[in-house]
């Protein structure tokens, strides 16, 4: 599965790219600007994830680019922006902080890789 990233934090794309490979997914970062992730991007190897240029203001632009993704297999309808979750889905994370909580706990940050609960 490809995951995509819509203008990602400029720091942290390595440990998402290889977080994202670990788990068997390839990364795919959407960015309206390259240059923002320009020392990011010369840390990693080039083929660490995929970079699309894009208008991300411009919402038709990124729903073709996110179309344009691979899909898991025997998926039939290509990724929608701002589309309801599936019930199954992770919670939603909420602020900042709990985000980061969550991100260390769960191995996808360099964070403390503590047991994840439901409140983060």
């Amino acid at each position: 599965m490809t995951i995509a990233a819509l203008e990602s934090l400029s720091f942290g794309l390595g440990r998402m790219a290889e977080a994202a490979e670990e788990s068997g997914h390839r990364l795919c970062l959407l960015t309206g600007d390259r240059s923002v992730y320009r020392h990011e991007l010369a840390t990693l190897p080039p083929d660490a994830l995929d970079v699309v240029d894009v208008d991300t203001d411009d919402p038709e632009a990124v729903r073709r680019a996110l179309a344009a993704l691979p899909r898991s297999p025997g998926s039939s309808t290509p990724p929608t922006p701002g589309a309801s979750r599936p019930p199954d889905s992770p919670p939603n994370w909420g602020s900042r902080a709990r985000i980061r909580r969550r991100s260390g706990c769960c191995g996808t940050s360099a964070g403390s890789g503590r047991r994840c609960t439901r409140e983060g």
